[in-house]
């Protein structure tokens, strides 16, 4: 797991993307968000804090509808530990540079820069002197919602490993397969006999709806209309630091509270790096990890813990 305080995963809608991201000519709006966020928060960049590395990757997750409506092509993202949405990012270097002064700089950056931003706002009677359309740099503001359900990350960039390529389409088809299903069911109700519309149960009487809704606790995770899958799964470009294909991050929000919700997960606000991931452990680390809580210790790769400004 390589060292990073946040970790920025960039909405593109599309299942590969070049060797590196930054220089991917096929990005949908003409304009690459990795390059400028790169060039920013990464060496050399006018925001760069060596001591608070900043992960940056792509994923297949499609843009939202308003963005993919919208002519400009808007940006989306997905940041953690934040665990939060992050769109209606501007795709243009003012927008690029809104949003890692908001959501990437550094406290002590972001203070001198909200300094500077109120000295630019003394000067707001020239901003409204513009000519019409000569918009400036905060006119459009991002949209932000928090992320409540765990998110599964897998290495599928095959132009930069064919083996995750290969494997990483084969785990996200398992992992989406299993976060949709109900959890394996383990405490059958005893002694019930079925009586036409009723069903008695050592002797007392309860209607057959309540019992069957028992009997089928989670089942309606097979509906997603009905019910949200127990986790998101995208795949990501390369995340660096796997000898093997298969590399799996798992985030949790603050408030994920895993099996039967009766209390906090201690993985809540976390994120679990695996490593060497093959389809025949899916199952297993939707169980143990997901939904119990624990981290499977013969594929763990490391523990990013969050921090203050996780969410």
């Amino acid at each position: 797991m390589p060292p990073y305080v946040q970790h920025v995963v960039i909405r593109t809608g599309k299942g590969d993307w070049s060797s590196k991201i930054e220089d991917d000519m096929e990005v949908e709006g003409g304009v690459n968000f990795a390059r400028g966020l790169k060039g920013l928060v990464g060496r050399g960049g006018r925001l760069n804090d060596p001591s608070r590395p900043i992960l940056i990757t792509n994923s297949n997750e499609p843009l939202p509808y308003d963005a993919q409506a919208n002519q400009d092509k808007f940006h989306a993202v997905h940041l953690y530990p934040q665990n939060i949405s992050v769109s209606n990012i501007p795709p243009t270097t003012e927008g690029h540079e809104q949003f890692a002064e908001t959501f990437l700089a550094s406290p002590e950056k972001r203070v001198r820069l909200s300094n500077a931003s109120e000295r630019d706002q003394e000067m707001s009677s020239e901003t409204a002197s513009q000519p019409e359309g000569k918009k400036g740099k905060h006119d459009s503001l991002p949209s932000v919602s928090q992320l409540s359900y765990p998110s599964i990350l897998i290495c599928g960039h095959n132009s930069r490993d064919t083996r995750c390529g290969i494997l990483g389409p084969l785990l996200a088809t398992e992992f989406k397969k299993h976060v949709s299903s109900p959890p394996p069911f383990r405490n059958p109700i005893p002694n019930t006999t079925r009586q036409d519309d009723e069903i008695k149960i050592d002797g007392k009487q309860q209607q057959q709806q309540d019992i069957l809704r028992k009997e089928m606790e989670g089942s309606s995770r097979n509906q997603p209309r009905n019910q949200p899958s127990l986790a998101s799964v995208a795949l990501i470009s390369h995340i660096g630091g796997h000898k093997f294909a298969g590399n799996v991050v798992i985030y949790f929000p603050k408030s994920w509270r895993g099996r039967g919700g009766s209390g906090e997960s201690e993985l809540a606000g976390k994120g679990v790096w695996y490593g060497r991931v093959e389809p025949r452990h899916v199952w297993g680390i939707v169980e143990e990890t997901v939904r119990g809580g624990r981290v499977v210790e013969e594929l763990c790769r490391g523990v990013h813990h969050g921090g203050e400004e996780g969410g």
